[in-house]
């Protein structure tokens, strides 16, 4: 185990850091102070912003021994190894950003959305559009008192097995990850593996983990939340498991290949018991969760939060309740949702229809090219003025009037009124 600390002062044989220890280091252990110093010594107050990286490997974008500084706005694209890498450094910040389409998306390290290592501590990753990857996010010896807040996760698979489920939000995958908090995120599942040893003492605060992706239909190891063997310690707090009406099939609890919970196992060794450390109430605590296992319209009645004291029943008619937020407040998951992946990025044909549209107050849904409309197969036409914005721009279909604009208004995406390339059939 381990953590990057900053020194505030040195008296005699005291140190005292900045902010607290996450853990304890007995010296009973060996434990031991490692100083950073020549040419290792960090870089502070250093960003990078609004930058599109294709095809990067070996970290398309690294803090590398950094301090205090910022990854924002990027966009990370067909990368081999890490999309960012953020290895040795302290409190720095990743957010805003649209991380997809790895170049190749298969265990062994080649395909890791976002990467903590090397005892890197203290950082934020939130706001973040994290979709196509191995894994959406590994912590490899690192990330004590990190928060990943906030992000949509989705679509993590293996390349050469489309129908297994990978790790969505995590904070494992190397011995010594310890003490994450995990809030507010949208993602297909949270898990903590073992693949090189175990992670412990994560937080897992009001997230939506949904045991669905996008874009893959395969349910290999299907779980909204899960954690392998040896993942001690884990607290689950406010979170909505599954979706509404869909976990037709479904266990609750270690039941095969589609389950709510998943915990203590081994995918290496499905043979053995599972681990009993990684179960309530000898290490995992549930609070308030809500599990979308039961059929729709069923009543879901308020009841005050209580940590439970033995393992977490399936729900019934009166299931524990969730937070009572949805997808639609999460602003990563809604920006991805109208087709705004990257803030500063120019958007696709059809994104730019949608949000022409919706800047007028139309509604593609019922635009009378409607389905048409979403598979592109329509020529467009020029705006007849009917939404206000005075021929400007190019639209499809009709609906109703809208509020006229001001002409030449930067939209959201840094992106003038107008197109900025012709929309041609």
């Amino acid at each position: 185990m381990n953590e990057l600390k900053e020194i505030a002062s040195v008296s005699g044989t005291v140190i005292t850091f900045t902010t607290p220890l996450h853990t304890n280091y007995p010296t009973s252990k060996s434990s031991q102070v490692t100083r950073y110093t020549g040419g290792n010594v960090h870089v502070k107050h250093a960003g990078i912003e609004d930058l599109k990286v294709i095809g990067g490997s070996d970290g398309a974008i690294r803090l590398e021994a950094a301090a205090y500084s910022w990854i924002k706005g990027v966009e990370v694209t067909v990368w081999l190894g890490e999309g960012v890498a953020i290895n040795d450094s302290f409190r720095v910040e990743l957010r805003d950003s649209y991380l997809h389409d790895g170049a190749w998306s298969a265990p062994g390290g080649g395909g890791y959305a976002i990467s903590l290592a090397g005892g890197s501590a203290e950082a934020l990753v939130e706001n973040n559009i994290i979709l196509k990857a191995n894994k959406m996010m590994v912590g490899r010896s690192a990330g004590a008192g990190s928060v990943v807040g906030y992000n949509y996760a989705d679509d993590g698979h293996i390349n050469y097995d489309l129908s297994w489920q990978e790790v969505g939000i995590n904070g494992s995958h190397m011995v010594g990850s310890h003490d994450w908090l995990f809030e507010g995120n949208e993602s297909f599942n949270y898990d903590s593996d073992n693949t090189h040893g175990n992670a412990i003492r994560m937080t897992v605060f009001r997230n939506h983990l949904t045991g669905f992706r996008r874009s893959f239909t395969g349910m290999s190891n299907a779980r909204t939340a899960g954690l392998m063997f040896g993942s001690w310690w884990h607290t689950f707090v406010g979170n909505v498991l599954g979706i509404e009406a869909q976990m037709s099939g479904w266990s609750y609890e270690n039941g095969g290949s589609h389950s709510i919970w998943s915990l203590g196992y081994d995918p290496t060794h499905w043979e053995q018991d599972n681990d009993p450390k990684c179960s309530p109430p000898s290490s995992a605590k549930v609070i308030l969760t809500t599990s979308r296992i039961r059929s729709a319209g069923t009543p879901r009645p308020r009841r005050s939060p209580t940590l439970s004291t033995s393992r977490p029943s399936p729900p019934s008619s009166a299931p524990i309740p969730g937070p009572g937020w949805t997808r639609r407040d999460l602003p990563s998951f809604t920006r991805f949702r109208r087709g705004l992946g990257l803030m500063p990025a120019l958007p696709s044909r059809l994104a730019r229809r949608r949000r022409h549209h919706a800047a007028h107050g139309l509604d593609h849904r019922s635009c009378k090219w409607g389905n048409r409309l979403r598979h592109g197969r329509h020529g467009v036409r020029r705006c007849l003025g009917r939404c206000g914005c005075g021929g400007r721009s190019v639209q499809a279909g009709r609906g109703t009037p809208g509020t006229e604009d001001t002409p030449g208004r930067t939209r959201s995406l840094g992106m003038p009124h107008r197109f900025p390339m012709g929309l041609t059939p």
